[in-house]
């Protein structure tokens, strides 16, 4: 099913791309469905950020979280890799927690490699991009090569059915198959971003759809419905308090620096360390289970 998300959403991707003529077009729909993502993301994830503000046990690692996403956005971090790295636990840890071998010995070699091949691919799609141009393509080709073949042969030994190792490793293949394609057509970053929102927009549905109908039309109508209102005010859009590209794309890297941060506390798709500094009783039950 992850498979079918990714491959939907990288076509999604390629439609949007070609219906507009312009790159102001498709980047102001990226941009305008990336902020219906940070809204609707905050507001799925209200329960928890209620549970989060009102425990003073978050209160620490909430301010070091907040002075680690402040830091990056004031010392002007590059956003290309800020996202990089939310983009790479995003993938990695959300397959992973679905696994069903992630409990099997040397599992947590097959993550690190798979972690580790996720950031090379990624960065070697995005190299000619102006913030990436001080890491020579050798050693992004290199570094891909080496994890990738660790990531194979770690598999290879945890997964001895073939078919199994090769539906654990699709999402990898497919990244492959982008990074063949960086040599023959230019994936731009925000294209990335643009399939990174995408494929949150379907991979939800999967548990909303639970919830019956009339919640996924509810969902289906606030995305679509904030995205349309964001095109409002877009380049794209001719109203006369519509924002000028510059301003609209400034917009969109301060708040992700401000999602990308959230989703630390927020998100359960990162290593194990993170979700359990933000989930106290759940590291207090462990360590009950450990002592009994």
């Amino acid at each position: 099913m992850m498979s079918l998300i990714q491959v939907a959403s990288l076509l999604c991707v390629a439609l949007i791309v070609q219906a507009f003529p312009s790159r102001n077009g498709w980047i102001s729909v990226m941009a305008s469905s990336t902020f219906s993502h940070y809204i609707l993301a905050v507001l799925y994830a209200r329960p928890k950020i209620l549970s989060l503000g009102s425990d003073p046990r978050y209160r620490l690692p909430l301010l070091i979280v907040a002075l680690i996403g402040a830091t990056a956005y004031l010392s002007g971090f590059p956003i290309v890799i800020f996202f990089g790295l939310h983009h790479a636990f995003n993938e990695v840890y959300l397959l992973d927690r679905q696994c069903d071998s992630r409990e099997l010995p040397g599992h947590a070699k097959v993550r690190t490699a798979d972690l580790f091949t996720r950031l090379f691919v990624y960065f070697t799609i995005v190299r000619h991009h102006n913030h990436m141009t001080w890491i020579a393509d050798e050693l992004l080709f290199a570094g891909l090569a080496a994890s990738s073949l660790a990531y194979v042969y770690l598999l290879i030994c945890e997964q001895p059915s073939i078919t199994r190792a090769l539906r654990t490793a699709s999402f990898q293949l497919i990244g492959l198959a982008m990074v063949a394609v960086s040599f023959f057509a230019d994936i731009e970053f925000l294209m990335i971003v643009l399939y990174h929102v995408v494929f949150w927009i379907f991979y939800p549905l999967m548990k909303i759809s639970k919830a019956g109908a009339s919640a996924i039309t509810r969902y289906l109508v606030a995305t679509f419905g904030i995205t349309a209102i964001f095109l409002l005010i877009s380049p794209l859009s001719a109203l006369p308090f519509s924002l000028t590209a510059e301003a609209f794309n400034h917009q969109l890297v301060v708040w992700a620096f401000v999602h990308i941060t959230l989703s630390l506390p927020l998100s359960t798709a990162h290593p194990e360390w993170i979700v359990r500094w933000f989930r106290p009783r759940l590291r207090e039950a462990s360590q009950i289970g450990t002592a009994s």
